[in-house]
């Protein structure tokens, strides 16, 4: 889910504070969560456990807005942050990524055993909810 970009924004969940990542793309300084200055190169992490029910979000500070998911089940467990402060594309955003592999491919999670799978024929049914809210 890429979402436009401010200064000052940042992603969020409810994994707890200083959750271990894993950076997979990109040398990031600081905190990892914050949209950086423009200019700045982009990255992307992932939190290396598993959270379930999955909440996330990207908070506005300037605008106080807030843009919130959430997944109800055991397969949309991994959370993944891509940001990107203008060196791609000359775009200003913030990614989040709520997955069922993280690492960017399924190959790669599997070398790590960090797989959601699916048996032939399986499905799997959730519920999104997104809200979108001033912050007062």
């Amino acid at each position: 889910m890429m979402l436009i970009g401010e200064e000052g924004a940042y992603a969020v969940s409810n994994f707890p504070k200083g959750s271990p990542i894993k950076v997979v793309n990109g040398n990031p300084t600081g905190d990892v969560h914050f949209l950086p200055d423009i200019g700045s190169k982009n990255y992307k992490f992932y939190y290396t456990g598993t959270m379930s029910p999955l909440k996330c979000g990207v908070v506005y500070p300037k605008s106080k807005l807030e843009v919130n998911v959430e997944f109800d089940n055991d397969v949309i467990k991994y959370f993944g942050v891509w940001v990107n402060p203008g060196d791609l594309n000359k775009m200003y955003n913030i990614a989040i990524e709520p997955c069922s592999a993280p690492y960017d491919s399924p190959i790669n999670a599997e070398k790590e055993n960090v797989c959601s799978y699916l048996m032939p024929q399986e499905q799997v049914e959730f519920t999104l909810k997104m809200s979108y809210k001033a912050l007062i």
